[in-house]
This record gives C-alpha cells, sequence and structure tokens, in this order.
C-alpha cells in the first residue's frame, strides 16, 4: 500500500519521533495509502518528506518558507506518475471532503511542478486551543 523512493525516506517515516514528522501528516499519509490502495489497487509512494534549506534553494532557487522544512515536519510529496488526470482530481475531491476541516483548516493538497510533477499534502501548523 505504501512504498518510498528510497531507504532512507522509509527509515525517516517509520522512525521519525513527533517532533520530526507532525503525527497529524503520519496519519493523513496512512489514511491515503489505503484509499488509494482500496479505489485504484496501486501504490502510494513518498519521494519527498523532510527537506533542508539547501535543498530547498535547490528544487525552488529560493529558501521560501515550507511545510518540508519546519519541525516538525508538515509535507509530504507523492509520485504522480502512476495516477490519471481524473484519478488525481478524485483524489484531491475526497481530500478536501474529508481533511480540510476543523483542526485540517488550510491544509493541502496540490498536483503541481517542483523537480517533477507531484501530489503535495501537507497539514497547518497546530493550533493551541483554548480551555473552555
Amino acid at each position: 500500500m505504501l512504498n518510498f523512493k528510497t531507504q532512507e525516506l522509509r527509515q525517516e517515516f517509520y522512525q521519525s519521533t513527533e517532533k520530526e514528522i507532525d503525527p497529524r501528516l503520519k496519519a493523513v499519509i496512512l489514511y491515503f495509502a489505503y484509499y488509494v490502495w482500496e479505489k485504484y489497487a496501486q501504490e502510494l509512494i513518498i519521494t519527498q518528506l523532510s527537506r533542508t534549506g539547501d535543498e530547498q534553494i535547490k528544487i525552488y532557487g529560493d529558501s521560501r518558507p515550507s511545510p518540508h522544512t519546519c519541525k516538525p515536519c508538515r509535507a509530504v510529496d507523492f509520485r504522480s506518475l502512476n495516477f490519471i488526470e481524473p484519478q488525481i482530481e478524485q483524489l484531491k475531491e475526497h481530500f478536501f471532503k474529508h481533511f480540510a476541516v476543523e483542526s485540517f483548516d488550510l491544509s493541502q493538497f496540490k498536483y503541481h511542478m517542483g523537480t517533477t510533477w507531484h501530489i503535495h499534502i501537507h497539514v497547518p501548523k497546530i493550533k493551541m486551543l483554548k480551555e473552555v
């Protein structure tokens, strides 16, 4: 269901702490891996999790803020080559139906170009709730 571009990414995902990768992001990744497997019988392949400022500059030419570079990491990129355009739109609709609400407000699902076309998902910064 879930695969990784490199062994290093696999280790980063499974061995990271909540200070390194946001647990909400991990939950979304695991849910989407299951959803994609059930709906399309395809693996979801992670191509990027956290990245350094230098890696950000190499990709975009500047050190713009990114949920990939913050701690904990709040973003993931997936390979999109194994999906056709209507499937990507279905995944996007499903994401916003279920994850762009309440604590996932301002979550993002993008199909865009970085070094290659890919699916990018990130979760927002954690909002501190006021005690009732």
